[in-house]
């Protein structure tokens, strides 16, 4: 009855062990597992882009999901890419459902809505702070949990805020173990990752977040044994990205406006032939206008040292890299630097911790720079003691399906090789 719990802790680094090797459950842990020490991303390195490389085992130019947001330049609070659908590919939670493996989602991106997961609690909010998220759960969840366990946890969500919206989700996930004992389960915690945006890499408030997931992650390990299942579960503990400190945001919108390029009336865009939308320390370059580009082209060229901008990528070296969506290309800025989206006032600001992409911490770099995540497997169906330096997202996909002895088409990098395939063999459903 092999089963498997992924647990991505968002921006755990691989210099996060030295600290947490001392907490007590990431040492149970890390004295009786695997570990793949250093992951390369994939690029951008976003949290969307990257949790959906690593359930599908391919790139953001394969997969759909190449930034967290949708563009939406005039509203408020964009949506995110929340819901399944919008992933153009096949991923291990299909593969799962058609070998009859029961399934099960927590606060995992890009989830929502997914008709082959059993029990699903989407990482979702509502559109304002203070609106109901019944709504907004209702039409991203499964049913049987929005019946029963959500009301029993709800009262934790504060709209998107940390930790109570990762409170809600262990609390859920516990119950879930234990209740309905599912084969294959993702959850996804995200407290780190925002006290990375507002604090920085490493300080004492990063200290007191890694110590609160391990608490979290002592709550899933003690629910499957009193489940029952924590003999047959194989767990996995990983990161998705690193983050680079920021100094300054720069703002190629107020150039772009100045130059014509976006027109703007009465607060909102009413027209634009291009315009830079952040991504972070990246920032992809949305063109209206094809017959301007070799003008920005020649503009942004101009004004790179300015801008700080690092590199210039064209859409097709852009792709090359693994990144395709609706950009003619991507800006890569320097080390201290993200981009911006304002229109308005200097070029340069400050860093701004109402927006997780301006914060004085931040990702959506090249997968080259700065720290990188781990890749931690312990269980029955995991060799003991294997350290590899090195690996990638992609393998993230095989490697969970070979513990089950299932495959999925089209992944662009095999399964780590301290897996030891599950005895049990899932035949498909005819």
């Amino acid at each position: 009855m092999t089963k498997a719990i992924v647990l991505s802790i968002d921006s755990l680094f691989e210099k996060d062990l030295e600290f947490v090797k001392d907490l007590p459950n990431f040492k149970s842990i890390l004295e009786n597992c695997s570990i793949v020490k250093n992951i390369n991303c994939i690029y951008p390195t976003l949290t969307y882009p990257c949790h959906t490389s690593m359930v599908t085992g391919v790139y953001p130019k394969k997969h759909g999901i190449y930034h967290n947001e949708k563009f939406e330049p005039n509203k408020k609070n964009s949506d995110w890419y929340w819901y399944s659908k919008d992933i153009k590919v096949k991923t291990i939670m299909d593969v799962a459902k058609e070998n009859n493996l029961t399934t099960s989602s927590v606060l995992w991106p890009v989830m929502g809505g997914n008709p082959n997961i059993d029990y699903n609690v989407a990482e979702i909010w509502a559109p304002n702070r203070e609106d109901d998220p019944r709504e907004t759960f209702e039409k991203s969840s499964s049913k049987i949990i929005m019946d029963d366990i959500y009301n029993r946890h709800c009262h934790h969500l504060d709209w998107k805020f940390e930790p109570n919206l990762d409170f809600f989700g262990v609390n859920c996930a516990v119950d879930i173990i234990k209740e309905y004992k599912p084969d294959l389960m993702l959850i996804h915690l995200a407290t780190l990752d925002h006290t990375r945006h507002d604090n920085g890499l490493f300080n004492e408030k990063i200290d007191e977040a890694l110590i609160m997931n391990d608490k979290w992650l002592g709550k899933i390990i003690q629910a499957t044994k009193d489940a029952g299942t924590y003999e047959d579960t194989n767990f996995i503990v990983l990161g998705d990205h690193g983050h680079l400190r920021v100094d300054k945001v720069v703002n190629p919108n107020v150039l772009l406006k100045e130059r014509g390029f976006i027109k703007v009336e009465d607060g909102e865009i009413k027209d634009f032939d291009a315009f830079v939308n952040s991504s972070g320390i990246s920032a992809q370059v949305i063109v209206n206008n094809l017959d301007r580009l070799q003008e920005l082209r020649e503009l942004l060229e101009e004004y790179k040292d300015e801008l700080f901008i690092e590199s210039i990528f064209s859409k097709e070296e852009a792709s090359e890299l693994g990144a395709e969506g609706n950009f003619e290309m991507v800006l890569e800025g320097i080390e201290g630097i993200s981009f911006g989206n304002d229109l308005d006032g200097s070029v340069i600001k400050g860093p701004d911790t109402k927006d997780y992409k301006f914060a004085v911490s931040t990702h959506g770099h090249l997968p080259t720079k700065g720290n990188r995540p781990p890749f931690i497997a312990f269980g029955p169906n995991i060799k003991n003691g294997e350290v590899v330096e090195e690996g990638d997202i992609r393998s993230h996909a095989a490697t969970i399906l070979k513990i089950f002895g299932l495959e999925l088409d089209g992944v662009e990098k095999e399964a780590f090789d301290f897996i030891k395939q599950s005895k049990k063999i899932c035949y498909k459903l005819k």
